[in-house]
Parts: C-alpha cells; sequence; structure tokens
C-alpha cells in the first residue's frame, strides 16, 4: 500500500513538471528563432542603419549650409554654362548668365535648388556606400553612377529649356512631376543595377 502511494506521488510530480517542461522548450525555441532571425537580418538592418547616417547629415548639411554656399552657387552657373554651350552645338541660340539659361525668343529657364541633382546622387552614393561589399567594388559604382546623375542634370536642364521655348504649358509637368520622379528612379535603377553587378563579380570571385 505505501508503495502504491509512493509511486503515485512520483506519477503526480512527473505529470505536474511537464507543462513546465513544455513550457521551457517554448521558450527557449522562441529565442532561438528570435536569435536566427536577428541574424538573418543583420545585413539588412547594418545597410538600413549605415544608410541612415549618412543621408541623414547629409540632408541637414545640404539645407542649413551647402545650398546657401558660394560653391553652390558657382556649381549651378557651371551647369548654366554648360548647358547653354551644348544647346549652342544643337543650333539653338542660348546665352549663360550667372545661375540662368536665355533665348533670343525670350524664354529664360533660371537654374535653382532642386534641379542640381546632388540629392539623387547623394541618396545613390549612400545606398552604394552602405551596402556590404568590399570597398573595390564600391568605387566603380560611386564614380559612375554619381557622375552619370550629374551629367543626366544637364539633360534635364536641356529639356526644360526647350519645353520653355516650344512647349511653355508643359514646363511645370516636365519640372516638378516628370524630372524631380525620374531622378529618384534612377538613383534607385542605378543602386539596384550595381547591386547586381557587385553581387554576380562577388560570386564569381568566390567560386575561383
Amino acid at each position: 500500500m505505501g508503495r502504491q502511494t509512493k509511486n503515485a506521488s512520483q506519477s503526480g510530480k512527473r505529470q505536474s513538471s511537464a507543462p513546465s517542461e513544455r513550457r521551457a522548450r517554448v521558450s527557449q525555441n522562441r529565442e532561438k528563432h528570435q536569435e536566427s532571425w536577428i541574424q538573418g537580418k543583420r545585413p539588412i538592418l547594418r545597410f538600413v542603419l549605415v544608410f541612415a547616417i549618412l543621408v541623414i547629415p547629409f540632408n541637414i548639411y545640404y539645407y542649413a549650409s551647402f545650398a546657401k554656399s558660394d560653391a553652390f552657387d558657382a556649381y549651378l552657373s557651371l551647369n548654366a554654362r554648360a548647358s547653354a554651350a551644348i544647346v549652342r552645338v544643337f543650333g539653338t541660340e542660348a546665352t549663360a548668365q550667372g545661375q540662368s539659361l536665355f533665348s533670343p525668343k525670350g524664354a529664360a529657364l533660371s537654374i535653382a535648388q532642386g534641379c542640381d541633382a546632388i540629392q539623387p546622387a547623394a541618396l545613390f552614393f549612400s545606398a552604394v556606400a552602405a551596402s556590404p561589399v568590399l570597398l573595390r567594388r564600391k568605387l566603380p559604382g560611386l564614380l559612375i553612377g554619381t557622375g552619370l546623375l550629374l551629367v543626366l542634370n544637364l539633360v534635364r536642364i536641356i529639356t526644360l529649356f526647350y519645353t520653355q521655348i516650344h512647349i511653355p504649358d508643359l514646363f511645370e509637368f516636365m519640372h516638378i512631376e516628370f524630372w524631380q520622379a525620374l531622378f529618384i528612379f534612377l538613383a534607385l535603377l542605378f543602386w539596384v543595377i550595381w547591386a547586381s553587378w557587385a553581387k554576380r563579380v562577388t560570386m564569381s570571385d568566390a567560386k575561383a
């Protein structure tokens, strides 16, 4: 009788401890899953963090200081002179005075903040710099992509100049809606193209 009571007591203890053991196992599995999720997302989290560290201070500097500087004015004037020179190559009379383009037909285009391509270029630059690849893979993207965006800004200025001469009613759409959106898209597209190239080259090197 005493042995039966003892066995029943031990069985009861095992049954009462089973739920707590299951809870402990569930808790351990949950912690392992969370750790695994964090490990898997670490490159993405690092990219977002580095990107924010680069972009936020740059934008503060851009609006608070650089956009008000003589260097920025000189950069806009350089864009005006380069655009006028290209327009003349295509047989259209144009002159540059300061940060503006003028046509004998009466059209005038002032190049101001927002028509400089610096911010889209900075977005692209920051995205490449934040990507988890070797520096030697980043340098071609940084140089080529940033340079292309700055050169394409001349295309924007020239098309806006021609739009103002020939289709002035379309100018606001081209200036605000079309080109602004296109530059953000181009910055993203260039980054995707570069990232695909960098991944392909990195995998090729790993197999070699």
